[in-house]
């Protein structure tokens, strides 16, 4: 029998060997699929505060940097850039809710965004408060503008190409590594974020992917399933217990998770943030295991957020670079 078993691994090996080979074989370059698909491409970088941003013009004006965020449902200026664009807010109020705060924001009707020479009208955009640390940023895209696209993030030369959804051959991205992604954890209403699923010990935890975080978030409930956190959880409750009127604050707690896997692909080491997630109760399942995946976790890889198909592909290590065709 274990003669057996032995050679049932060798077999799966070779299989998945031969597999791999067929893969790198048919995997196309970003820039072969962008010959074929893209609308528009323009360049990215990565801001001081680790986010993705691209230049965006707003009603024909100077085009300024906007964060490509997938966790905001509604695309939203800074008051500052509102006001300088002398853009008025009406009486519309929205709701508008992040990791550490949420609120009612006022909101600017039909406005007219350009990214290169592509240009798209939105019904409306939210208009939030100047945020208190600069993050270089005028405004950011979410997924009202973004939704209907596949983006193509080349780190080689540092440009995103927008892809229209509905006319990409998904078979473009064969090779790359799949991340299936859902509208909801399950349970939720789908209000235009992605969920991705991830797997620690026996736990199958959702995964919000949101780009317009800096870092990756784990809540509580998921840090805890590591006995050395528990631990650690314990010793700081206790000390803010000790220092009195402190006892209300929201613990957090900087570490590093190791070998994380999303689909089929893997992070040996993420830095992550430990927090509780009290503002996304009604959009996921805040009181069991949970992670939010920020832009750190995509940022040094080649990789597409196919938005309209609900994936996202990264750009494998080993596959060899593609004429374009």
């Amino acid at each position: 029998m274990q003669y057996l078993r032995l050679r049932n691994s060798i077999r799966s090996a070779a299989i998945a060997f031969v597999a791999t080979l067929i893969a790198a074989c048919e995997t196309l370059s970003p820039a072969s699929i962008d010959a074929r698909y893209a609308e528009v491409t323009v360049p990215y970088r990565i801001s001081d505060a680790g986010h993705f941003l691209i230049d965006v013009s707003v009603n024909n004006a100077s085009a300024e940097p906007f964060i490509i965020d997938s966790g905001a449902t509604i695309s939203a200026l800074y008051a500052a850039t509102a006001e300088k664009a002398g853009l008025i807010a009406d009486d519309n109020k929205i709701s508008v809710a992040g990791l550490v705060e949420i609120g009612q924001r006022q909101t600017i009707s039909n406005v007219s965004l350009t990214i290169g020479k592509s240009s798209r009208s939105l019904s409306r955009m939210a208009v939030l408060q100047n945020p208190d640390i600069s993050n270089d940023a005028a405004g950011l895209l979410g997924t009202d503008f973004l939704s209907s696209y596949c983006l193509i993030f080349n780190r080689q030369t540092q440009t995103v190409s927008f892809l229209d959804g509905k006319t990409l051959n998904k078979s473009a991205f064969s090779g790359w590594r799949r991340i299936s992604l859902s509208p909801s954890p399950g349970g939720y209403d789908d209000i235009g974020l992605y969920f991705a699923k991830t797997r620690l010990a026996l736990v199958r935890a959702p995964v919000l992917i949101d780009t317009g975080s800096d870092t990756n978030f784990v809540n509580w409930p998921l840090a805890e399933m590591d006995d050395e956190i528990r631990k650690m959880k314990r010793s700081l409750n206790r000390a803010v217990k000790l220092q009195g009127a402190l006892g209300t604050t929201k613990l957090r707690m900087q570490t590093k998770f190791f070998d994380v896997t999303l689909g089929n692909q893997n992070w040996p080491v993420i830095p992550i943030v430990i927090m509780d997630f009290d503002t996304l109760a009604n959009v996921a399942p805040v009181n069991a295991p949970m992670m939010v995946a920020g832009a750190a976790m995509f940022s040094g890889r080649t990789f597409a957020f196919d938005f309209a198909g609900g994936a996202i592909y990264i750009y494998p290590e080993h596959a060899a670079p593609q004429p374009e065709r």
